[in-house]
């Protein structure tokens, strides 16, 4: 069976580069497309997602940004009581500035990883 799903958003972010001080608002909408997948025997089942995430600013271009990724799993089944798995993924994100672990450079554009 094939899933597609999109999702339509609107932020109001109050605190754009968070920051204590100088904060800036503006609004970020989001476009987020997704596709899922799933094909199912008696000894076999395959999963798969993809995925696609546009953020925009309408005031803070850069900082405007997307993501991506998808994601396949594969099971075989022997018997009831043995299978065999495997799952394999691929995704491009960003460092959220306000991440405690993002070193506290608040002034940089979001980093893609």
């Amino acid at each position: 069976m094939l899933s597609p799903e999109l999702r339509l958003s609107a932020v109001a972010d109050s605190n754009v580069f968070a920051t204590s001080a100088n904060e800036d608002a503006d609004v970020l909408y989001l476009i987020e497309p997704s596709l899922s997948l799933v094909r199912s025997t008696n000894r076999l089942l395959l999963t798969g997602d993809a995925f696609v995430g546009v953020r925009r600013y309408g005031e803070n271009t850069q900082e405007n940004l997307e993501t991506y990724g998808v994601d396949a799993r594969a099971v075989l089944r022997a018997n009831r009581a043995e299978s065999a798995s495997l799952a394999l993924s691929y995704r491009r994100s960003f460092d959220r500035r306000d991440d405690p672990e993002s070193g506290n450079v608040l002034n940089r554009p979001p980093s893609l990883i």
